[in-house]
């Protein structure tokens, strides 16, 4: 679930869907993305201003995404962790929309716990006239 998803990421990733076949929304990543065999050592390390975190929206033509979903049932696990990497990995060219930081994802209660900070936040930020 995603509770703080704007309505206007919502109309731009349909907008874009509609324009480009297929989009998604993302936030640049704040973090340095690094590659582990063993979990033991780095890898490699790769400059965070060639990716991104996708998130949700993302939409697709309905027929499109559901072959997609049927003709990969199949697939490895970590092919179908959302429909845009499941569209990807068919060779779906995914426009992107970006989103906010605060477009997070309630899945634990630590997850929880972040929205409430945000809305609090929001709140406070409202009363204090803060931007």
């Amino acid at each position: 679930m995603r509770p703080i998803v704007t309505q206007d990421i919502i109309t731009k990733v349909i907008k874009g869907a509609a324009e480009h076949g297929a989009a998604a929304s993302y936030v640049s990543l704040t973090e340095t993305p690094a590659e582990t065999s063993d979990f033991q050592k780095i890898s490699t390390v790769h400059n965070r201003s060639s990716y991104i975190v996708v998130k949700a929206p993302q939409a697709f033509d309905f027929n499109e995404a559901y072959n997609a979903h049927i003709e990969g049932k199949d697939l490895p696990e970590d092919t179908l962790i959302d429909s845009c990497t499941l569209m990807s990995h068919y060779g779906k060219n995914i426009h992107l929309v970006e989103t906010s930081y605060d477009n997070i994802k309630i899945t634990t209660a630590k997850d929880y716990f972040i929205f409430k900070a945000l809305v609090d936040a929001s709140h406070y930020e409202s009363i204090f006239g803060l931007p």
